[in-house]
């Protein structure tokens, strides 16, 4: 693959992360807002968005590190991301699609009892997508921590704090099963992880010279040659 398109997908894969992350945490503050005028539609089809840029945004880190070391943990990283944001995508689904019901069950008058009871079915069903997505996700950022331990663009620090905090993110979501680990007092690890995320899309985009670099080619065949 020529260096021309992986730079293409590192610059469209880390401005798809920046729309991602930066739509979900737009999302997280309106939703917190009394009375918000933005029509329901609009912020449906925005979280809809959130897991399609998010896949995509997994093509512009895999070029990135693949640029000086490609190998198993990599694809394996990949792998995991797709999967991931195709789960978070439809709990986002079942999330909108869990209101519509409950909507409409009070639209036609139906008893309390019948109405919390469709609501807590259809919650647990979208915790357990929540937590399936948590899984996933958290595995793709512990692998991709593992490989930036020393990638010239990332190096120690990146590695070992993502390392760490997505590790405890996964601990904390498995202790609390099937409950978000906030809803149970523990510490919200989650918004640092995205910090986190954010500082790595940044860097990402202000790497793409770096991969102009005339010595690239001949790191990443000593490292490949190393596996």
């Amino acid at each position: 693959m020529n260096n021309k398109l992986s730079k293409d997908w590192v610059k469209y894969g880390s401005i798809c992360g920046l729309i991602s992350a930066g739509t979900y945490m737009l999302l997280n503050v309106i939703i917190n807002i009394p009375d918000i005028s933005i029509p329901h539609s609009i912020i449906r089809i925005a979280f809809f968005s959130v897991g399609v840029f998010g896949v995509v945004s997994v093509g512009g880190l895999y070029h990135l590190i693949k640029k000086y070391k490609n190998g198993v943990l990599l694809q394996m990283a990949v792998l995991l991301s797709i999967v991931a944001f195709a789960f978070f995508t439809l709990m986002a689904v079942i999330q909108e699609t869990t209101g519509v019901f409950w909507k409409e069950s009070l639209a036609i008058n139906q008893s309390s009892e019948n109405i919390n009871q469709i609501w807590e079915a259809m919650d647990a069903i979208q915790l357990g997508v929540d937590i399936t997505f948590d899984i996933f996700y958290t595995l793709t950022f512990i692998l991709y921590s593992i490989l930036m331990f020393n990638h010239p663009r990332f190096g120690k620090i990146f590695s070992i704090s993502g390392f760490v905090l997505f590790s405890f993110l996964l601990f904390f979501n498995l202790l609390t099963f099937p409950y978000p680990p906030a809803s149970k007092g523990l510490f919200d690890i989650g918004p640092i992880t995205g910090l986190w995320a954010l500082v790595v899309i940044i860097q990402s985009l202000r790497s793409i010279k770096w991969m102009d670099q005339e010595n690239i080619d001949t790191m990443t065949k000593n490292n490949n040659s190393q596996q």
